[in-house]
């Protein structure tokens, strides 16, 4: 690293050792890694995420600088990018997806395509901070939105099949680190506890 604080200059890089990439409940392994500085703060990223599921060997490469990184979706044998992702996501074919399924299976391959996620739109004119579309323990679907009350506060609505899989949640941010989380179900039941979050550099 050279240059000065205002203007450092970076070069060289690392590989990595082991690693995972996340796509809703699945876990992809990284076979390859490598991140490359050419002069500024900015690296360029190759990196290989593999996992084996349904019949498939199912790769996600990313690619390019940091800031917009390129996804690329393969298999073998070789299917459609959107069959791929439903076998990594759902373990069963797209053909055999229910409806909410299919909903977060397009948007996976819109966001991994660079496209603007599906669910914005619809976020914007609810007027939430997030909305999220997943599948509960049993298999039925679930949808979130949470919309920020002040900088601390942020109040969830979680809504599904089952009773239990309806409720509210409360979430206080005391510190940076550190948030307190409350919620209630239409069943009844209640829960509490603490979130930690650190980030390493």
């Amino acid at each position: 690293m050279n240059g000065s604080a205002r203007d450092p200059q970076v070069t060289g890089g690392f590989e990595l050792l082991r690693g995972s990439l996340m796509l809703l409940s699945s876990r992809l392994t990284f076979t390859r890694g490598n991140v490359r500085f050419h002069g500024d703060v900015m690296p360029d990223l190759d990196l290989v995420a593999e996992t084996s599921t349904s019949g498939v060997t199912a790769q996600i490469a990313v690619t390019g600088p940091a800031l917009q990184p390129a996804f690329q979706i393969s298999s073998n044998p070789s299917l459609p990018d959107d069959e791929i992702l439903s076998r990594i996501l759902f373990q069963k074919s797209a053909g055999s997806l229910s409806a909410f399924q299919a909903l977060q299976l397009a948007n996976a391959v819109a966001t991994l395509s660079g496209q603007a996620d599906a669910f914005e739109n619809v976020r914007k004119s609810l007027g939430v901070d997030s909305l999220d579309i997943s599948t509960s323990a049993s298999g039925g679907a679930l949808v979130s939105a949470t919309r920020a009350i002040n900088d601390r506060v942020s109040v969830g609505v979680t809504t599904g099949a089952r009773p239990q899989d309806n409720g509210v949640n409360l979430n206080f941010d005391v510190s940076r680190h550190v948030r307190l989380q409350a919620g209630v179900d239409s069943s009844g039941g209640s829960s509490a506890g603490v979130g930690l979050d650190w980030e390493y550099k």
